[in-house]
């Protein structure tokens, strides 16, 4: 069943004028903060997938620290990485700083060519044939 997309662009105007849900709702003071998250459920079988939250953060739903990254592009959340680590080991493959997008939308993963099959082998995912180098 489909019933549409909630876009979670930055609070600027879009092509119609119109600004985005989180912006309206600051702006009639419905959420106290300009912050979304999101939780996926790891559980496969269960109905519950996950939960979108508007301003705020439900920290019963993970274990650890949170690390912000300031958005360095105003059209996409756009953020710059210092390194790429697996576990505790440093991969090296962002050593002059490197920018990413951050889509939870997107099914698409891309890297630069040289990296693909070390990416793929940190992830797992090379044993499922399912990917395509473009």
């Amino acid at each position: 069943m489909f019933d549409g997309i909630l876009g979670m662009t930055n609070p600027t105007p879009n092509a119609m004028g119109t600004y985005t849900l989180l912006y309206q709702m600051m702006h009639q003071k419905q959420i106290s903060e300009p912050l979304f998250s999101f939780y996926f459920s790891r559980e496969p079988t269960v109905q519950y997938g996950g939960e979108l939250i508007l301003g705020g953060i439900d920290t019963q739903l993970f274990t650890g620290e949170i690390t912000w990254a300031p958005v360095v592009q105003e059209a996409y959340w756009e953020i710059n990485i210092e390194e790429f680590a697996s576990g505790d080991q440093a991969t090296g493959w962002c050593s002059n700083s490197s920018q990413t997008i951050v889509d939870t939308g997107m099914v698409y993963l891309a890297v630069p060519g040289k990296y693909t099959g070390s990416l793929l082998q940190v992830v797992e995912s090379i044993i499922w044939w399912r990917y395509t180098v473009m």
